[in-house]
């Protein structure tokens, strides 16, 4: 998760698309979804950038299932893993959604 998480800073688009799997889909906090490869095109016109350590991190498993939910940038990330078939975790499915304002 870190490792996947430090791609998205550093916009390194092969470590991400290794712990990304084929069928992803992201929403993103304007509500346009995409998929790996529109979000992976994105990614390599992005720059690398500073954030905060992500705050409130939640993480539930479920089976075959993990589901991390934090709070990043003024809004909640919730990652969906799972294992794909070769027992290789893998994000499946991401939700961005703007915090509200204290």
């Amino acid at each position: 998760m870190r490792l996947r998480s430090q791609a998205v800073l550093s916009a390194d688009g092969a470590t991400w698309e290794r712990y990304t799997a084929d069928d992803f889909t992201v929403v993103l906090p304007d509500g346009k979804l995409m998929n790996k490869g529109e979000r992976l095109a994105l990614m390599k016109t992005q720059k690398p950038r500073r954030s905060a350590p992500p705050e409130q991190v939640q993480v539930k498993h479920y089976g075959e299932t993990y589901v991390r939910r934090f709070l990043a940038d003024n809004g909640w990330v919730m990652e969906v893993w799972t294992k794909d078939k070769d027992g290789k975790w893998r994000v499946s499915a991401v939700q961005v959604t703007p915090a509200a304002k204290k």
